[in-house]
């Protein structure tokens, strides 16, 4: 694989990222799963529905589906619930020019 391939797979990989974590109630998942590694649905739900306004369970499971499909985070069954883990640790750096 040459050099430009490999740019354009980590600019994909990048824009992946940030459309997994371009929502406040994502980026907020994130800083969960990234302080805890992994939790119930559920327990994430009771944690963030009074600071964002979320109102049903399926709201959080959209969100997390987004987050899975970029690569972020994993979901597993377990039973009758569903556990998030994280896949991958984010690291962003900003510098002024």
């Amino acid at each position: 694989m040459c050099a430009n391939e490999l740019n354009k797979l980590y600019d994909e990989e990048i824009l992946r990222v940030i459309e997994g974590l371009s929502h406040p109630i994502r980026l907020s998942i994130y800083n969960l799963l990234a302080e805890k590694g992994e939790m119930f649905t559920g327990d994430i739900f009771k944690l963030i529905k009074g600071e964002f306004g979320v109102s049903s369970h399926q709201t959080l499971l959209n969100h997390l589906n987004v987050m899975q499909i970029s690569g972020i985070v994993e979901l597993e069954r377990v039973k009758n619930r569903y556990k998030a883990k994280l896949k991958k640790m984010i690291g962003i750096e900003v510098k002024e020019i």
